[in-house]
């Protein structure tokens, strides 16, 4: 319990308990009820300021969330076209095979298309890196034990927390489903 709250129910049950002596230690437990009050005040206002720099974060959040959704798109963009060209490789090896047209064209668009399918496949393989690359900022604990270290190493020690985790505001824990007092016992 916090100490404003201990004050309060002390001056009101003083004519009750008798744990007030005089008005010097009433004037003196005002006072401290004051600046408790007032360092209440400025907690609300530092969780006012944290929650907005949460949405900042949950706004970039999902921007790499959208940024990644574009990534596998374009993946099966691409896997699209080079089905649709390998279709077409095979028409034209048929047509090799068939001597139905000149084999140096035939030849020459074959190196076309294959040289196409090359430039895809290193766009595929470079979404694929980025992609990983934007997941690795992402903290996903698998289970409750693994968030609940996070938390007690995030308030034991915030910078080695951050390079070990990332922001936790970026924290993605989506694979927990039990959250019942998740924080009793962690002291900020």
């Amino acid at each position: 319990m916090n100490k404003a709250f201990l004050l309060t129910i002390c001056l009101l049950l003083t004519s009750f308990t008798g744990c007030m002596g005089n008005s010097e230690d009433n004037d003196d437990l005002t006072s401290e009820i004051e600046k408790l009050t007032e360092e209440n005040k400025e907690l609300n206002e530092q969780l006012a300021n944290q929650t907005e720099e949460n949405d900042a974060l949950t706004s970039d959040i999902a921007n790499l969330n959208e940024q990644i959704q574009t990534g596998t798109e374009e993946n099966d963009a691409l896997i699209s076209e080079i089905a649709n060209l390998t279709a077409q490789i095979e028409n034209l090896n048929e047509r090799i095979q068939n001597s139905t047209e000149d084999n140096n064209e035939l030849l020459s668009e074959i190196a076309n298309l294959t040289a196409q399918i090359e430039n895809l496949n290193e766009q595929i393989v470079n979404l694929i890196e980025e992609n990983e690359r934007l997941k690795e900022y992402i903290f996903q604990p698998e289970n409750r034990t693994e968030l609940m270290n996070a938390l007690v190493d995030w308030v034991e020690d915030p910078s080695t927390a951050l390079s070990n985790y990332g922001y936790i505001n970026f924290w993605d824990t989506s694979l927990i489903t039990e959250m019942n007092s998740m924080f009793d016992g962690i002291d900020n």
